[in-house]
């Protein structure tokens, strides 16, 4: 069975799959290379995982809570007809905050989520200008401290 961070990725990824400018462009591999024919797109991936030891987010009893990085990564180019690729960069953004902050079926998995922040890179002296957008979610979720398979 996997890990309840697999659990939280998946629900995050199923929640940015369809949406307008990136549809069902959406990997869950950071390391998966992205064809041109493939953009806009996003990948979604987990950094570091750690148990909250602040105050009431502690361990208590066999509930552990947990602090997941989610990393959502948009990509995106534009000819020279289009708008510039920050401005579908924030639109990607505008979704994906959007459809994170209102999933129901993440909602059920985690105690909060928040973007921590958005960093915006941009290549505008290439032929078909490029961007990234990396935008680092804070998820707090709990497992069962004896099974980090169960939500708690």
């Amino acid at each position: 069975m996997a890990h309840a961070r697999t659990s939280i990725r998946t629900a995050i990824a199923n929640a940015v799959t369809g949406l307008t400018t990136t549809g069902a462009n959406v990997f869950m591999n950071p390391m998966y290379l992205i064809s041109t024919f493939e953009l806009p797109a996003l990948r979604v991936f987990v950094g570091r995982d750690s148990e909250v030891v602040n105050g009431d987010q502690a361990q208590m009893g066999n509930i552990t809570w947990r602090e997941l990085s989610v990393t959502v990564e948009a990509v995106a180019r534009t000819s020279a007809t289009d708008t510039t690729v920050a401005d579908v960069l924030d639109n990607i953004c505008a979704e994906v905050e959007t459809a994170i902050m209102g999933d129901s079926a993440l909602a059920a998995l985690v105690v909060d989520v928040q973007l921590a922040s958005t960093t915006i890179q941009t290549d505008d002296e290439a032929e078909e200008p490029t961007g990234v957008a990396t935008m680092d979610w804070r998820v707090v979720y709990r497992t069962d401290g004896t099974a980090p398979t169960v939500v708690a």
